[in-house]
């Protein structure tokens, strides 16, 4: 199974069914992953080993529906957006500051590229940092940068940190 990042609600959901799994006597092998945009990747690759993975709603496209399965919804994940100073316009409010959209393969990442694009914002709007979500937080916590954008649910230790 791909899951996410150590720490990601991904791979915190992934423990839960390795653990559940395990008491059936089925053996669960969890790949961590940047997220649902690599999971994903590795879903559409026969030769990825990967047979069940944890993507994000929206990221699949109409093709991926002949060939992949959705088995149901397991958590609803807001984009959550933490700064370092309050904004009631927090997008335009980024603009050249460093922010945190997770790494290549994030689904935080590849969400805050389709919002830039859809809202027509220049995509180099802000400074995008590539940090996993346990790096952002700490990150914005210690001031080396302006804001982290996650998506994450709110059972997960990093949106409450």
């Amino acid at each position: 199974m791909a899951c996410g990042p150590e720490g990601s609600s991904y791979y915190i959901f992934g423990k839960r069914y390795k653990r559940l799994l395990a008491k059936q006597g089925i053996e669960l092998k969890l790949v961590q992953t940047a997220g649902g945009v690599e999971n994903l990747n590795k879903l559409r690759d026969p030769k990825s080993g990967i047979d069940i993975a944890f993507v994000e709603g929206g990221i699949a496209t109409e093709e991926d529906g002949q060939n992949l399965m959705s088995l149901g919804t397991v958590s609803y994940e807001p984009m959550w957006c933490f700064t370092r100073k309050a904004s009631s316009d927090r997008l335009l409010a980024l603009r050249g500051k460093k922010v945190s959209v997770g790494p290549e393969g994030s689904d935080s990442r590849a969400i805050m590229d389709e919002i830039l694009r859809r809202n027509s914002f220049d995509k180099d709007l802000f400074r995008k940092l590539s940090l996993d979500p346990e790096e952002a937080v700490k990150a914005l916590l210690d001031g080396q940068i302006d804001a982290a954008i996650l998506v994450s649910s709110w059972d997960s230790r990093l949106s409450i940190a």
